[in-house]
């Protein structure tokens, strides 16, 4: 079956590539010819853009923080390019093959015909999250399908991101006009149930995010040619705070540890020398998670992969990015006590407390074999 596979835009969101790459391998090894449908986001209108500048000098004049937006929109392409030196090499060497890049609902609705697909899967990641979609949130539920068309329409572990409604009274019903044509729908965490029924009017399944379907062997393939490091306590954060530093600097203390990143940290310092804020390699990040001793994170995936790799890990909860996504998976593995809030949830007891991996690879292999059972029934 050629299958065509929508989520969000590829950039260097690391854990958004390698839950791409799950999801086309399994589909893969189950036999079907998948594409990645290329839906990038549009130009910014005038306003949007010159809202975002106008953001950008308040973060730096009154917070302090780094400049990264140019005015010049010739100038960020330029820039988001050599960023992503390193992170497109895994996108063409991997993430293949894939349609043209389509920058509005029109072009995608107008052109996707021509590359024939059996079925379309959109997910996973926060593609159901509008704030995440705002130009596109119809595209994600698949409305340049017409509604005639023989193509199977399925959702794999959709996330809203939040445990609450966000559409307007016109987005929902539309989205629920749109949702009620699929073949299938599952969603990532439990709280997607009760969103797709009390606001859509669909029944959903939860599902695994796909990171979680492929085992820590493809992952330890993908990095082979990494030298394999020494290393301690690995941190990757996406939304720096005092209280999160003030986290790592305890763990570091309490555990006598070197700390190390898997992120630029010049990545988005707008004074930095442009070659010196590329992207690490997907490698390079994925091979941090094999070598380290403990894990401190505020990203989902991130979390993920220190399962994967069977590392020691806590989860300083990222509200503003979406709380329910951690607790729906952690809780669905026993883990919920590795979640934190604040760095006074720190302690001695449960930084001693052995992770009980047996026990938490029972129930993960049964949440597989549940995963892979839907995929398998929704494409027939």
């Amino acid at each position: 079956m050629k299958t065509g596979i929508l989520t969000l835009p590829q950039n260097t969101n690391y854990g958004g590539l390698l839950q791409s790459y799950a999801l086309q391998t399994v589909l893969k090894r189950m036999g079907h010819e998948t594409w990645i449908i290329r839906r990038e986001r549009g130009e910014y209108s005038f306003f949007k853009f010159y809202y975002i500048v106008i953001k950008e000098l308040i973060n730096k004049y009154m917070f302090k923080k780094p400049l990264f937006v140019v005015l010049s929109k010739k100038e960020q392409r330029r820039i988001a390019a050599t960023q992503m030196q390193y992170v497109q090499e895994f996108i063409n060497k991997y993430l293949q093959p894939c349609t043209e890049v389509y920058k509005s609902s029109a072009k995608l609705k107008a052109n996707i015909k021509k590359y024939h697909l059996d079925a379309c899967i959109v997910g996973s990641d926060q593609v159901w999250r509008r704030w995440y979609a705002t130009d596109s949130l119809y595209d994600f539920f698949l409305g340049f399908i017409g509604k005639n068309e023989p193509v199977s329409r399925i959702s794999y572990a959709a996330s809203f991101g939040v445990d609450h409604w966000e559409f307007s009274e016109e987005q929902t019903a539309i989205c629920s006009r749109l949702v009620r044509l699929f073949d299938a729908v599952s969603v990532r965490e439990q709280s997607g149930i009760h969103l797709c029924n009390q606001y859509l009017g669909v029944n959903a399944e939860q599902v695994l995010d796909p990171t979680l379907l492929l085992d820590r062997l493809d992952y330890e393939n993908l990095v082979a040619d990494q030298p394999k490091e020494e290393r301690q306590l690995l941190t990757y954060i996406l939304d720096d705070t005092e209280d999160k530093n003030n986290v790592i600097s305890q763990l570091a203390s309490f555990f006598n540890y070197e700390v190390f990143s898997v992120n630029n940290p010049k990545e988005k310092d707008g004074s930095a020398a442009l070659e010196d804020r590329k992207a690490y390699p997907v490698e390079k990040w994925l091979a941090g998670f094999r070598d380290a001793e403990f894990v401190i994170t505020d990203s989902f995936h991130a979390c993920i992969f220190a399962l994967l790799f069977k590392k020691p890990f806590l989860v300083y909860a990222n509200a503003d990015r979406g709380l329910s996504r951690f607790h729906s998976l952690l809780t669905l593995l026993g883990l919920e006590d590795r979640i934190i809030v604040s760095s006074n949830d720190i302690s001695g007891e449960k930084l001693k407390k052995e992770m009980d991996w047996n026990r938490v690879y029972d129930r993960l292999e049964k949440e597989k074999i549940k995963s892979c059972s839907f995929l398998k029934q929704a494409l027939g």
